[in-house]
């Protein structure tokens, strides 16, 4: 699945989507990545706001590839 955030409805989320790509692909480059589990995503879907769902998973991410 791929997502991107609408930068004509959400200019401030774009951006910050825009900015992390670049460290994003680094760090995959760089190490193996560790993805979500699926219980780990279906918790991130749940939640209903869109940045809600982006900051969750973006936390997720970060703890588990430290």
């Amino acid at each position: 699945m791929y997502c991107e955030p609408c930068c004509e409805e959400n200019p401030e989320g774009f951006q910050r989507w825009a900015d992390a790509m670049p460290a994003l692909r680094e760090a995959l480059a760089q190490r193996e990545w560790v993805g979500l589990t699926d219980d780990e995503v279906d918790k991130c879907i749940a939640l209903e706001n869109p940045m809600a769902i982006l900051e969750e998973v973006e936390a997720k991410l970060r703890e588990k590839n430290r």
